[in-house]
């Protein structure tokens, strides 16, 4: 029995292999590691900035209506304008809690003449409930 061929096609795989495998990572680009202030700042310049304004919801606690901060954006496609709410402001923790809702326009037969009349847009937030505003 010749173990010089096993040798030979053990030695030409260990080659082939590292030979690939030497090749692929080359092509992996070098990796730029970053300190935590360095992603904190670069997450923050990547949020786009939202129009502040405030709105109010009915609080069932009190019984009556309450102010709270909230952040929209229009956008607008195929030449219809869409309003969302993208943020409430929470005072009790002093952060702004994310949010991607859709708002609606308020309507007299639904939300009552007196809401209409004050109000263009609603949308629903959680923990909060309908919020009501003008943008």
């Amino acid at each position: 029995m010749d173990i010089k061929p096993i040798f030979m096609k053990k030695l030409f795989l260990f080659s082939f292999m590292l030979f690939t495998s030497v090749f692929a990572f080359s092509q992996v680009p070098f990796v730029r590691y970053q300190s935590a202030e360095e992603v904190v700042k670069n997450r923050q310049e990547d949020q786009p900035v939202f129009q502040q304004t405030a709105g109010y919801y009915f609080d069932r606690s009190s019984q009556g209506f309450k102010r709270i901060k909230i952040k929209v954006n229009a956008t607008s496609s195929f030449g219809l304008t869409s309003v969302y709410l993208r943020a409430c402001y929470n005072s009790d923790t002093d952060q702004w809690f994310g949010l991607n809702t859709r708002a609606v326009k308020v309507s007299p037969y639904s939300d009552g003449k007196t809401l209409a009349n004050n109000f263009e847009w609603k949308a629903d937030a959680p923990y909060v409930g309908t919020i009501y505003f003008n943008y």
